[in-house]
């Protein structure tokens, strides 16, 4: 049982010191959108999809921002026509999940920024 605690202790201790993806980018005024995550797939047609998800912790619906932004191999950034603010609406107290595909099959990694408002 002790052994059991132990590994559940360092299993918690280990998640909780995760370092967050600097490739997502927060800005302030989103103390409500949490847990935010992306997953990345290369399709078999050479385009790299990504699943964004997070969760709205308010009670009422918020708005917010994002944008994503492609890059090749090289890490230089790839012009593109969804590299543009979109608009989100987010129930309150629910988790949300959406997809993009990257526009060219050069595109090898990415960096997503999110933030309130347009200003």
């Amino acid at each position: 049982m002790t052994i059991i605690l132990a590994a559940v202790f360092i299993l918690t201790l280990a998640l909780g010191c995760a370092k967050p993806d600097p490739r997502i980018i927060k800005g302030q005024g989103l103390r409500n959108i949490t847990d935010l995550a992306v997953g990345e797939h290369p399709r078999d047609d050479g385009f790299l999809m990504l699943q964004i998800t997070g969760r709205n912790t308010s009670s009422s619906a918020s708005d917010f921002y994002y944008k994503l932004e492609w890059f090749d191999a090289q890490g230089l950034l790839l012009d593109s026509f969804q590299s543009r603010w979109k608009k989100v609406t987010v129930q309150g107290q629910v988790p949300f999940v959406f997809t993009e595909i990257s526009s060219r099959p050069k595109a090898k990694t990415w960096r997503l920024m999110f933030k309130h408002d347009l200003k």
